[in-house]
């Protein structure tokens, strides 16, 4: 087998991966980029796509050269991102505070197909994002090359951190800027009673499920409530979020200057790859609020059956009435263990379970190339900065309890879920991802150094490893 590449990625389930899936081998070919041959496997909770390396960044590069010729390409597909993540969030206005268990199955089951339209629409119309900047970088690197032409290299990670700033308000910043507000409304209320205060209890509706990303958990009111008490006690921190609401609205002033300063299509193309950040934060958004909302639904129907959520994620969201009624919790059960869908060109997307699942899985681990050990990774700037600290391995950000502040966020990849981690984080690296992956994009919020794209750092470094981060240069390594 040719050499492989494996996004792997935990925490993630086939009612999720599987709409992507459709999209590597259709709408890639419909979009004149098609690849030969995907394998998706499911392991206990962590789902993976398996691709051939060359081929991934050879139809990523054709694509990109589309895009390049005729950027309406891509400008067509974020509006349709656009439509499908609006449609979510109407259903989620309407949806977040349903009384689930005072509706039928049936209705159950009607809402539960509501709400996976839209969300296979918006995985499918994202994916194309995904083939330009997702372990390739054709977009961000031409910019930086029109950065370095137009402004010297060495202002390159500065302006480029500028013109990738993002007209979008993700629920993250939303958040940060009524929090403000809501210190204001509630500062003579005494701390027990901020938890029934009417302006706190429509601030935890809104936002609770912010930091979803694919299996939650919501935050709970004590999060907030806990928030303000500490906000009141250490007028630091809120003067910090203030500060960086303020940093984030003169990069935006800035940026205009600079567009202003490039030719006409050079112009197009930085402007273009701001637009694919949007796009990627506000499907982030939309994905949390979708798991947000069937996790409530899979809940109410898995009680009904006698299934757990995380059975029922393993469901095929486009045939999940058909299945709920009639699928065994032991067919589930053996999915969990391990699946395997199989593709190859001019076959049939096939499941596979137990030994032939085994027997594909190791065909596909022989195909992976051997980790080098080394003491030094590259990867791609995300946001500027340098900085040392202890490096923390998490693969799974419900499991970690003792992150301490400073401490290098290591990951395969982030989602919304790691967002309360990334707050105390000193830097962020991960093995996955492009300019527009979450990570890149939370760190540009928070400002906060971030490497991006090294592919293996979770394998190379070891918990508690001091590393030394320098995202100027796209550079980690160990120190001590």
């Amino acid at each position: 087998m040719k050499k492989l590449y494996q996004f792997e990625w935990p925490g993630v389930h086939p009612h999720q991966f599987l709409a992507p899936a459709r999209a590597w081998i259709q709408d890639f070919a419909e979009l004149g980029s098609p690849l030969t041959f995907l394998a998706v496997t499911y392991e206990r909770g962590t789902g993976s796509f398996w691709i051939i390396e060359k081929e991934y960044e050879r139809q990523g590069k054709k694509f990109y050269k589309r895009v390049e010729k005729d950027p309406r390409l891509l400008s067509r597909i974020l509006k349709q991102v656009n439509y499908a993540a609006e449609e979510i969030f109407s259903i989620g206005k309407v949806w977040n505070g349903k009384d689930l268990f005072k509706l039928s199955t049936r209705e159950l089951l009607a809402l539960q197909k509501r709400l996976f339209r839209p969300a296979e629409s918006l995985w499918r119309r994202g994916q194309p994002q995904n083939l330009m900047e997702m372990h390739n970088s054709f977009l961000s690197t031409k910019v930086k090359a029109i950065i370095s032409k137009r402004f010297g290299l060495s202002r390159q990670a500065r302006v480029f951190t500028v013109l990738t700033c993002g007209l979008y308000d993700s629920l993250l910043e939303r958040q940060d800027n009524d929090f403000i507000h809501l210190m204001k409304k509630t500062a003579s209320v005494a701390g027990s009673k901020l938890s029934i205060h009417p302006a706190v209890s429509a601030h935890f509706k809104k936002y609770t499920f912010m930091t979803y990303g694919w299996e939650g958990p919501a935050l709970d009111m004590d999060y907030f409530v806990s928030n303000l008490v500490g906000m009141r006690n250490n007028k630091k921190l809120l003067s910090a979020i203030s500060e960086r609401l303020f940093q984030r609205e003169e990069l935006r002033q800035k940026q205009k200057s600079y567009l202003k300063s490039l030719p006409l299509k050079e112009r197009g193309l930085a402007e273009l790859l701001r637009a694919l950040l949007d796009s990627k934060a506000k499907r982030i958004d939309a994905h949390s609020q979708t798991y947000f909302l069937g996790d409530k639904l899979f809940s109410e129907l898995g009680r009904r059956r006698g299934l757990s959520v995380s059975q029922l994620r393993i469901l095929d969201p486009l045939d999940f009435g058909k299945r709920y009624r009639s699928v065994s919790a032991d067919e589930l059960n053996t999915d969990y263990k391990l699946a395997v869908w199989w593709w190859e060109k001019g076959k049939k997307f096939t499941k596979y379970n137990s030994k032939k699942a085994e027997a594909l899985m190791l065909n596909l681990k022989n195909g992976l190339p051997k980790v080098k050990k080394v003491k030094q990774l590259s990867g791609d700037l995300a946001y500027p900065g340098k900085i040392r600290g202890r490096a923390r391995i998490v693969l799974y950000a419900q499991s970690l309890t003792d992150f301490k502040t400073g401490d290098i966020l290591i990951s395969k990849m982030t989602d919304p879920s790691y967002v309360p981690i990334m707050k105390k984080a000193g830097a962020v690296v991960t093995d996955i991802g492009g300019i527009t992956c979450h990570a890149a994009i939370v760190a540009r919020e928070m400002q906060k150094p971030c490497v991006i794209g090294t592919k293996v750092a979770t394998k190379i470094f070891k918990d508690g490893d001091m590393v030394e981060v320098d995202a100027n240069a796209g550079v980690v390594k160990l120190v001590k």
